[in-house]
């Protein structure tokens, strides 16, 4: 079993910068509103400890990195939490891109192949659950439970960089339409 401790400051940073760059990039991939910002912003700061804790309980890694304080993650969060977000798309897809295919070398190397599996499946786990979370909070229900076709695009793409066919990591049929 894989602890903190067996990785550097850096590359512990970069694990869980991953996790939040992958869910604000998925935050930014389409508008959805003041209601869906905000719960899109609420699944990627505090849903994250959440899923991990529901979910992967058994994999102590991925519980540890969702616990890991934004604060903790590196110079990228700027002072004041709303300043990070002011970024657009662009640059927070080829944040949580390049952090993905990273991620993936670090954990390839220094972590079991169930912590690998385990932390590709909570990243798309995560991206998805901000996907929804922005339409769940729309206008009098209109486009909720649907990811959009931006949103879907780039889990394809997080999905490639995580190493996982992007088929397999599409949301069920009646919701990616």
């Amino acid at each position: 079993m894989t602890r903190k401790a067996d990785f550097s400051d850096e590359e512990w940073k970069t694990l869980g910068l991953a996790i939040v760059c992958a869910g604000v990039a998925v935050s930014k991939a389409e508008q959805s509103g003041l209601a869906g910002e905000s719960s899109e912003r609420h699944v990627t700061d505090e849903g994250r400890v959440q899923l991990a804790q529901d979910m992967y309980q058994d994999i102590e890694l991925v519980v540890a990195l969702a616990e890991t304080p934004e604060t903790e993650l590196g110079a990228f969060i700027l002072p004041g939490s709303d300043q990070r977000r002011q970024e657009g798309l662009a640059y927070w897809r080829e944040q949580a891109l390049n952090a993905c295919r990273d991620a993936v070398a670090i954990l390839a190397s220094k972590g079991t192949d169930a912590e690998l599996d385990a932390y590709r499946r909570y990243v798309i786990d995560l991206g998805w659950r901000v996907a929804y979370a922005g339409r769940s909070a729309a206008f009098l229900g209109v486009g909720m439970g649907a990811a959009s076709e931006g949103e879907i695009a780039l889990m394809k793409e997080i999905a490639a960089a995580l190493g996982v066919d992007p088929t397999t990591a599409a949301p069920p049929a009646s919701d990616s339409a």
